[in-house]
């Protein structure tokens, strides 16, 4: 009795066509890259925790895209590979190999660096409070595990991407991966929203903090949505969950450098007013303005509001939001 026919899937031009992709974002990355640490650096305030971040994603993004050439090269240039049949496909088809393996780490590294700065955002957009990080810092610290998991199983010879504790361990991080994004996302506009209603009484031009939401929400969804695609595809065992990494690597790096310059150079939806959050402002209560607000306004490019976070706080008492129309993005 004959052998059954072993079905190999064209890994050879699903990755030519996702590296293509990759290739793609990774120009988007390198206009938006010196873009970003322009803003950064030529703004009054120091912003060292930002330019650090985003520097370190662009050189894990430029090693990324950089492996995944290499194994265009090897898989379609090299003789060895090109002599067997189905080549390309075999090829990468060997996820353990040190290349594959590399690139893996890569990309949890630059993930695990991308929710980091989502989460420190909203840490400085809810005042620095401490508390309202802790949950999502442990399920970072898990996301984070499970990703480095899956990457040491991925090391195993003949590992196999489905139906194993490699697959559990990748849904696990990617699920935890979804829910951090879209958790700090909907946390950082909601609590601009809070912050809209809070000033808008006390503002006679009402300008609305609508539009730094919308640009939150709209750059916080790409990666989010991206990787809720790649999940769904690992449940269904498609083989193009893992070839998906590639591409959705340079959008881990893009997601926060778009969020940077957007705001930065004052691209919202809609509107072209920003939102600055930073605390320490003392509060004031001013007879003139509703709601017990005082509101700076002597200044076109830069308004300031004083709000209270109680209703009646000592006098002199810092408890206060002082809200600027620069950018609370790269504060």
């Amino acid at each position: 009795m004959a052998a059954p026919d072993i079905v190999i899937p064209p890994l050879g031009r699903m990755y030519l066509e996702a590296i293509w992709m990759e290739t793609l974002f990774y120009g988007f990355n390198c206009i938006l890259f010196p873009v970003g640490v322009y803003i950064l650096t030529t703004r009054k305030t120091t912003h060292g925790v930002l330019i650090a971040t985003i520097t370190v994603l662009f050189a894990l993004a430029t090693v990324h895209v950089g492996l995944s050439l290499a194994a265009l090269h090897q898989a379609f240039a090299s003789s060895d590979v090109l002599a067997v049949p189905h080549g390309p496909d075999l090829y990468f088809a060997a996820i353990s190999k040190p290349l594959p393996v590399a690139k893996s780490l890569i990309y949890s590294t630059a993930v695990g660096i991308q929710d980091l700065l989502l989460i420190w955002r909203m840490y400085v957009v809810w005042d620095h409070r401490l508390v309202i990080v802790i949950v999502p810092l442990v399920l970072q610290a898990v996301q984070i595990a499970s990703a480095y998991t899956a990457t040491i199983l991925l090391t195993r010879p003949h590992a196999s991407l489905f139906g194993g504790a490699l697959q559990a361990w990748g849904l696990t991080g990617w699920s935890l991966d979804i829910t951090i994004n879209t958790a700090v996302t909907l946390a950082i506009a909601g609590r601009l929203w809070w912050i809209e209603r809070k000033v808008a009484p006390a503002y006679s031009r009402r300008r609305s903090y609508r539009s730094s939401i919308y640009t939150v929400i709209e750059s916080g969804g790409i990666f989010a949505l991206a990787t809720l695609i790649l999940f769904i595809m690992d449940v269904c065992q498609l083989e193009a969950a893992f070839v998906g990494v590639d591409p959705i690597m340079q959008l881990a790096v893009l997601t926060p450098l778009l969020l940077t310059v957007r705001v930065g150079l004052g691209i919202t939806h809609g509107d072209h007013g920003t939102a600055s959050i930073r605390p320490g402002h003392e509060w004031t209560h001013s007879a003139r303005a509703p709601g017990g607000f005082s509101v700076d306004d002597r200044n076109e490019s830069s308004t300031q509001f004083s709000i209270p976070l109680h209703e009646r706080p000592a006098k002199g008492h810092r408890a206060g939001i002082e809200v600027k129309t620069d950018t609370f993005i790269t504060a």
